[in-house]
């Protein structure tokens, strides 16, 4: 019961006004704030387009989404809504001690609010494992970096242009990528060969 009130509260924020809203559409990319985001971390990401609705996943950290997600109904009115847990990961391998559940994310989807997903980021942030890279990278200047999944919105426009070579498909998604490079990471393709 303490986790469904919990649960609950936290729906709430889909109807607080002072909760951070960042919309995602072509031309509009997340906000810096979106990109590892710090323990205490609560905002809302909106989209237009379905290919969007994913890119929550691709925020600099590397999850592990447990258990599916759970069916629930808000104490102050039993609107439906979902919540989606995460477990960070922190080391190679899929056994318990790769992930940890000391710094975590929970998204919540609700009825009444389509296209938008409310995000909550809760621990301690010196987990992190800042030295991890992807698991499947075996060669050291791949290892020797931090590894940043690329949003999901990427993927989907390239595979949206198939008629067209690899090299101006690329390009474009680097033109509308943003300048930092963490954040260039996640919203623009790594190479051609990707494509």
């Amino acid at each position: 019961m303490a986790e469904h009130s919990q649960c609950s509260k936290d729906v709430l924020l889909f109807e607080n006004i002072s909760t951070p809203r960042y919309e995602i559409e072509d031309a509009k990319k997340r906000p810096k704030e979106a990109y590892l985001p710090k323990p205490g971390s609560k905002f809302i990401v909106k989209w237009t387009d379905p290919k969007y609705c994913n890119d929550l996943r691709a925020d600099g950290y590397l999850w592990r989404q447990g258990s599916g997600k759970k069916k629930m109904k808000t104490l102050h009115n039993g609107k439906s809504f979902f919540k989606f847990y995460f477990k960070l990961r922190i080391n190679q391998g899929e056994e318990a001690e790769a992930f940890t559940s000391e710094f975590n994310k929970r998204a919540y989807v609700h009825e009444d609010y389509p296209n938008q997903v409310l995000v909550i980021y809760d621990g301690d942030e010196k987990v992190v494992n800042k030295n991890y890279s992807h698991g499947n990278s075996t060669r050291k200047e791949k290892t020797d970096k931090p590894y940043f999944r690329t949003a999901p919105s990427v993927l989907e426009t390239a595979k949206s242009r198939p008629n067209e070579p690899p090299s101006k498909v690329h390009g474009d998604i680097m033109d509308a990528a943003p300048v930092a490079m963490k954040i260039q990471a996640v919203e623009a393709s790594r190479d051609i060969e990707k494509l």
